[in-house]
């Protein structure tokens, strides 16, 4: 036996201008919030990820509501290595910047720094590369909940 179900919403008194307004509204409201809480899930991401790069990261970042979209960039090119990763490099010309030699502080652990003079012919100055993070793919997976989150609450205290 099929079951039929009638529904009839009664259209007559209702301002459909009022209840478009309310819903731009909140529309609005609910980006600048969805922009606010997921600028502090990117940011508790990287505090929580990242060591000796963080405060390059976290400068890096930028939230900004552009019309009815929010635009999420990061800026800076060891923000942007640590999010997508690099590959090695030598680090011998960005030392030496053209003088014949240098001398090189390391720390060994001991809280005594050792010097290692470094010139053009010498070897195993090599950056292995930085490892990306990919914490904007971490908060992409995790933005729809929030979205969701902001705008239910929004939606259901609407008075229309």
């Amino acid at each position: 036996m099929p079951v039929n179900l009638r529904v009839h919403m009664e259209t007559e008194g209702l301002d459909f201008y009022k209840i478009q307004n309310a819903f731009e509204d909140v529309f609005h409201e609910g980006l600048d919030k969805v922009a606010v809480r997921l600028e502090e899930l990117w940011r508790e991401k990287a505090k929580s990820t990242l060591n000796t790069s963080k405060d390059a990261y976290l400068a890096g970042i930028s939230v900004e509501r552009v019309g009815d979209e929010i635009d999420f960039s990061l800026n800076g090119a060891l923000a942007v290595a640590v999010e997508s990763g690099s590959d090695g490099f030598d680090m011998k010309p960005g030392i030496l910047k053209n003088k014949p030699f240098v001398n090189v502080p390391i720390n060994d652990g001991s809280g005594n720094p050792i010097f290692r003079r470094m010139s053009k012919r010498s070897t195993g100055w090599n950056h292995p590369g930085i490892r990306a993070r990919n914490l904007t793919e971490q908060v992409e997976k995790e933005a729809t909940p929030i979205i969701d989150d902001v705008f239910i609450g929004l939606i259901s205290r609407m008075d229309i």
